[in-house]
């Protein structure tokens, strides 16, 4: 698998480094990219920029089956990478959160990278070394990251949690309900949904699973904190009919509020995935190794 770092050459690149050894072998050279702001008074040689990015990450991988290969760049940060990634043909962009990389902050340059990268993108937080949590709405996008995150889970020998939201907004009949003293409807569809994915869920995670009413993002970025996760993996997008909306509104709850790093999958690198799987083993993933 094809991944690209973006490396600011400071102290964030340990919650860089954290992750790439926390990941499953890529099977190939992991790009390193380093950008030099177009509008820097301080020009720095390509050569330099290479020499400087590989001496530091020789230091910070400690994975010895991970080679590096420094790609300079220049324009804006965030440019600079997504144009890197574009040329590249990476399939997951790894970038830290920001200088306060502990903190359930996001920084502007993570941001636009999460926004408007076509590939998945990793965004890079020091943490816990607990478990995998995966969030999911059987939606395309979610498959892809409920199949990388059992793969991911799988070859490191890491826990899985999955978690699924049957959170629903509020209507205007549940302000009236108690006049006809009867259940709100939202509860009464808050309970069959629950019924409904029960079954889905035991057909596709082994392992521990979570149904909630709360909004999947703050269950998420909740269950993460309680649990001391390393990383929330779920799709960059759930169920919409908008194909140009390439980040959800509950994805970007998760990076930014996240205590831990966060996996945003797209499934728009991987047109054979299945729209609707019925088994885990249908389930897309990142290439993983590959």
């Amino acid at each position: 698998m094809k991944i690209l770092v973006a490396s600011n050459l400071d102290a964030s690149d340990h919650a860089l480094s954290e992750m790439v050894n926390a990941l499953p072998p890529p099977g190939e050279p992991v790009s390193v990219c380093h950008v030099q702001p177009s509008w820097s008074t301080n020009v720095v040689s390509e050569a330099a920029i290479i020499a400087a990015t590989e001496s530091r990450w020789r230091e910070l991988t400690l994975n010895p089956n991970i080679e590096v290969e420094a790609v300079p760049a220049s324009g804006s940060p965030h440019g600079g990478v997504l144009a890197t990634a574009k040329e590249l043909d990476v399939e997951l962009i790894v970038v830290s959160a920001g200088a306060d990389r502990y903190a359930g902050t996001l920084a502007s340059t993570a941001e636009k990278i999460a926004r408007h990268a076509s590939c998945s993108v990793l965004i890079a937080r020091c943490g816990d070394e607990g478990p995998l949590i995966v969030g999911t709405d059987f939606s395309k996008a979610a498959d892809l990251a409920a199949g990388s995150a059992k793969a991911w889970a799988e070859l490191s020998g890491r826990q899985l949690i999955a978690l699924h939201s049957v959170y629903r907004r509020s209507s205007s009949l549940s302000v009236f309900a108690h006049l006809f003293k009867s259940e709100p409807a939202d509860e009464l569809d808050e309970e069959a949904n629950t019924r409904r994915a029960r079954p889905r869920m035991r057909e596709l995670f082994d392992g521990e699973c979570v149904i909630t009413t709360q909004r999947p993002g703050a269950a998420l970025v909740s269950l993460a904190k309680e649990r001391s996760a390393q990383c929330i993996v779920l799709g960059a997008t759930g169920r919409t009919d908008h194909d140009d909306v390439k980040v959800g509104a509950e994805a970007m709850v998760v990076a930014h509020r996240a205590s831990c790093s966060v996996l945003l999958c797209r499934s728009g690198d991987h047109p054979d995935a299945s729209p609707d799987p019925v088994l885990a083993t249908d389930m897309p993933a990142l290439a993983w190794g590959v």
